[in-house]
């Protein structure tokens, strides 16, 4: 029930209502809950309607929550670009964590290289190559 009244206040506040078609609530065999375009049957009751008659670009908002959603994402803006004393250094400093996890993770990986080429028995090999590929796809992502 929760998420059908989530359903409906996303689509009334984000204004995809007004675009859209109907959207119907039907009660499937079992009993659980669906939202579909069509009508389904007898047990399925309009829960929003379409209208021809909004204008395009419209949010369904009312402009004094339009406002109040523009303050508070401007406000959110400027808060986030001020620069707080001591940035530039945790910034350094988890530079120089993510370095020694880098270099933590290719030591690593070539200790498994190491193992693979020394010889290992049949059942360890799926482990190495899976754990040498965890390594390099780890390398890759976040190591230059």
């Amino acid at each position: 029930m929760r998420v059908a009244v989530c359903f409906i206040l996303f689509l009334s506040f984000t204004g995809r209502a007004a675009c859209a078609a109907d959207i119907h609530r039907c009660v499937g065999e079992s009993g659980e809950v669906l939202f579909s375009g069509q009508p389904c049957g007898l047990g399925s009751t309009r829960v929003v309607r379409a209208s021809d008659d909004a204008p395009p670009g419209t949010t369904g908002l009312r402009a004094g929550e339009l406002a109040w959603l523009e303050s508070r994402a401007a406000s959110r803006h400027t808060a986030r670009s001020a620069t707080r004393p001591g940035d530039a250094a945790r910034q350094a400093r988890k530079a120089a964590i993510q370095a020694h996890r880098c270099q933590r993770k290719r030591h690593e990986r070539e200790a498994v290289t190491a193992e693979m080429r020394r010889g290992y028995k049949p059942a360890r090999g799926r482990k190495l190559r899976r754990r040498l590929r965890a390594y390099e796809d780890y390398l890759d992502a976040f190591c230059s």
